[in-house]
């Protein structure tokens, strides 16, 4: 289904039936629950020239699996993507804001935040069980409450920031085998973390990473991301980088 107008609208696709969608550049913004629970929806493309994707754009959209984010997008709604099935994401380095609860119930494996976002909202991973590393940019100072509840398959966290977010709540990362979990920070950070409350908890290695997650990101016109046996890889410049940003053989 093409679209040819400025705007989605509240409730502007109302169609159980629709199984994808390429909205035309010159669409700036995606309105409140414009595509909510077209439940048969597979795949989304969304043009440079949307700016907003807003609160339960795509909520339940329960067959959603294949999103297309281009860069230009500055704020993804509260709810946006909430119990889609989509197992991977690549959010732009256009993004700033990222709403409550905008991917929770997803089934994503790998999550690269970028730099710009300033904090996690309540529940934006919420019980996302299938979740196995996430990286935080050093932008992200707060943490917003169940943030990351129930996601027990994670293992891995890359986090930029030289000082510990702050966690909004004590559940905000409920059901993670925190002992078992990968905490990765900053040579320099690495003492405030292990005296940070729920941070300590964490499995912290220090390692000299970048200070933000351009690095990581790349330009987003000459890099590839993909996910293999569930970790987050990077191809660019002929070379295969991990989420940490060093380079790998893979």
């Amino acid at each position: 289904m093409l679209f040819d107008i400025w705007c989605l609208a509240p409730y502007s696709v109302n169609c159980y039936a629709l199984t994808s969608a390429v909205i035309p550049e010159g669409v700036k913004s995606i309105e409140f629950e414009a595509f909510y629970r077209c439940t048969s929806l597979m795949s989304i493309v969304i043009p440079s020239s949307v700016i907003s994707i807003d609160d339960w754009a795509f909520g339940d959209c329960e067959s959603l699996s294949s999103v297309v984010i281009s860069n230009g997008v500055t704020s993804i709604g509260e709810g946006a993507f909430s119990g889609t099935a989509l197992t991977s994401i690549e959010i732009p380095n256009s993004v700033t804001s990222i709403g409550a609860y905008a991917f929770q119930g997803c089934s994503l494996t790998s999550v690269v935040i970028p730099e710009g976002v300033t904090s996690l909202e309540k529940g934006t991973f919420n019980l996302c069980s299938s979740l196995t590393s996430v990286v935080i940019p050093a932008s992200c100072t707060s943490i917003g409450e169940h943030a990351f509840w129930g996601c027990s398959a994670l293992k891995e966290i890359t986090n930029y920031a030289l000082s510990p977010q702050v966690l909004l709540d004590e559940y905000v990362f409920q059901d993670v085998d925190r002992a078992n979990c990968k905490l990765y920070v900053n040579t320099s950070a690495e003492e405030a973390y292990k005296a940070a409350d729920v941070w300590k908890e964490f499995d912290i290695e220090a390692k000299d990473i970048a200070t933000g997650t351009d690095d990581v990101q790349g330009n987003q016109e000459q890099s590839t991301k993909y996910i293999k046996d569930g970790q987050l890889f990077i191809l660019r410049g002929g070379k295969v980088f991990n989420a940490l940003g060093n380079c790998v053989s893979r």
